[in-house]
C-alpha cells in the first residue's frame, strides 16, 4: 500500500503542475462527472465566477492584434494559401490539400473592410480570395489504432477562405485577428507569447492545492490529506530578475511527514539575477545577506523558466478565441490531458476511473498576455493489488502579468 500511495502522490503533484495547461469537463462515455448533487464528490467549477473582477484587476481585456502577413513569400497565390492552412490552421498535424479555387480579386471597398494595418497594406498590389479544401492526416496503424509510426489517413474535408496579398512579383498570406469562438491562429498565439514583450513586467502567481486520499486493504482503512500553497512574485527589468517564492505544505494521516520528500523548498526564498557581460549571475538571500548561488538552489534549471508563461506554450490549435483572450476547451483540452497523463497513468496497472472538471482561461490586455486563471477538481477511483483507493484533488491557480514597461528591479550589490 505504501508504494501505491507514493505513486498516487507523484501523480497528484504532476496533475497540480499540469492543470495550468488544461481546461475541460471529462465524460466517461455518455455519463456526466459525479457531482455532489448526484451523490459524488465533484462540486463543479464555474469559470464565470470571479472573471469580471479578475479582468478588472489587470486593467481590462483588450486586443491590439490587427493581423499579420507571412514572413515567407510565395511564387503563386495558391502556394501562399496552402501554406496558410499548414502553418496557421492545423498546427502539428499534417494538412492534405484537396483543392484550391480562386474566388476572385477584392475590390477597394472589400479591401477597406479588412482594415489592414499600414505596414501590411504598404506596397501591396492586390488581394485575392482563395477557397482551400483540406483534410488532416492522422497517424493510424494497420489495425486501426493510432501509433507513432503508422500510415497517414485523411480525416473529413474542410473548406476555408484564405486572403493572399501580392507584393511586386510574390505573394504572402494574410492572417486576420481570430474570431471569438474559433480556433486561434499561430501568428496570433505567437504575438501574445513573444518573449520581447516580457522583458519588463511583474509576474504574480498564487496556487492552492488539496489532495485527499482514502485507501482500504484487507478491511483496514487509511486516510490522508496534503495541502499546498505557493505564491511567486517575479520582476523583470534591465536584464535583471528579482524572484520571491513562498511554499507551505501540510500533510496529515498517510501524508504526515512526507512534506520534505516532495522536492519543494518550504518557506520563503529570494533570489536576484543579473546579466553581466553575457553571463547571468545569481544571488540568494540568506540570513538577510545576498550571497552567490545557483538557479538549481531555488528549484530552477534555466533563466527561461522564470519568464512569464514560459511553460504555457502548447500547440496553438488547442485554444479557442474569447472576447477576453483565449481558452482551452472540451475535446482539445481532453486530448492534451490524455497525452500529458499517458506515461504516469501507465504506472498504475488497473483500469482507472477518472472524473474531472476544469477550466483554464488566458487574458489579453492591451495586446499582451496579462493573466491566467485555472480551477480544477479531479476524482480518481481505483483498485490496485487488492487496495481500494479514492483520490480527490482540487487546484486553483491565478497568474497576473502587469506593470509592462514600468517594472523596476534595483541593482543588488552583495
Amino acid at each position: 500500500m505504501k508504494r501505491l500511495i507514493s505513486v498516487l502522490l507523484v501523480l497528484a503533484l504532476f496533475l497540480t503542475m499540469a492543470v495550468s495547461f488544461t481546461a475541460c469537463k471529462k465524460k466517461d462515455k455518455n455519463e456526466e462527472p459525479q457531482t455532489e448533487e448526484a451523490g459524488g464528490r465533484l462540486k463543479g467549477v464555474d469559470a464565470e465566477e470571479g472573471r469580471a473582477e479578475f479582468i478588472e484587476s489587470i486593467g481590462g481585456a483588450s486586443e491590439t492584434y490587427r493581423g499579420a502577413v507571412s514572413e515567407q513569400s510565395y511564387a503563386t497565390a495558391q502556394d501562399a494559401a496552402k501554406s496558410y492552412v499548414q502553418t496557421e490552421v492545423v498546427g502539428m498535424q499534417e494538412a492534405v490539400i484537396e483543392s484550391t479555387v480562386s474566388k476572385g480579386e477584392l475590390n477597394s471597398a472589400q479591401i477597406s473592410d479588412l482594415n489592414l494595418p499600414e505596414d501590411i497594406s504598404k506596397g501591396m498590389q492586390k488581394v485575392e480570395q482563395i477557397e482551400v479544401e483540406y483534410s488532416v492526416a492522422e497517424q493510424v496503424g494497420l489495425d486501426g489504432s493510432k501509433e507513432a509510426q503508422a500510415l497517414p489517413v485523411a480525416s473529413g474535408k474542410t473548406k476555408i477562405i484564405v486572403y493572399v496579398i501580392k507584393y511586386e512579383v510574390d505573394w504572402k498570406y494574410y492572417v486576420p485577428c481570430p474570431v471569438t469562438g474559433e480556433t486561434i491562429s499561430k501568428s496570433y498565439y505567437d504575438s501574445v507569447f513573444d518573449n520581447e514583450k516580457y522583458k519588463n513586467c511583474t509576474l504574480t502567481s498564487s496556487m492552492s492545492m488539496v489532495v485527499d486520499v482514502d485507501a482500504k486493504q484487507s478491511g483496514i482503512e487509511q486516510t490522508g490529506s496534503l495541502e499546498m500553497t505557493m505564491t511567486q512574485v517575479i520582476k523583470h527589468a534591465d536584464n535583471r530578475v528579482m524572484f520571491e517564492q513562498t511554499i507551505d505544505i501540510v500533510g496529515t494521516g498517510i501524508y504526515a511527514g512526507m512534506e520534505s520528500s516532495l522536492g519543494f523548498q518550504q518557506g520563503t526564498i529570494r533570489a536576484y539575477l543579473e546579466e553581466e557581460n553575457g553571463v547571468m549571475k545569481c544571488y540568494i538571500q540568506q540570513g538577510g545577506q545576498w550571497v552567490p548561488g545557483m538557479l538549481q538552489g531555488i528549484g530552477f534549471s534555466s533563466v527561461e523558466e522564470l519568464t512569464p508563461f514560459h511553460n504555457q506554450y502548447l500547440d496553438y490549435t488547442y485554444f479557442t478565441k474569447t472576447d477576453f483572450g483565449f481558452t482551452l476547451q472540451d475535446e482539445n483540452a481532453q486530448k492534451y490531458l490524455k497525452t500529458a497523463l499517458a506515461q504516469l497513468t501507465a504506472m498504475l496497472n488497473s483500469s482507472d476511473d477518472w472524473d474531472y472538471n476544469m477550466y483554464s482561461e488566458y487574458y489579453v490586455s492591451r495586446g499582451v498576455l496579462s493573466g491566467m486563471r485555472t480551477d480544477v477538481e479531479i476524482l480518481l477511483e481505483m483498485n490496485e493489488s487488492g487496495v481500494e483507493m479514492t483520490l480527490f484533488e482540487t487546484v486553483k491557480n491565478n497568474v497576473t502579468c502587469t506593470n509592462y514597461g514600468t517594472t523596476v528591479v534595483e541593482k543588488i550589490v552583495p
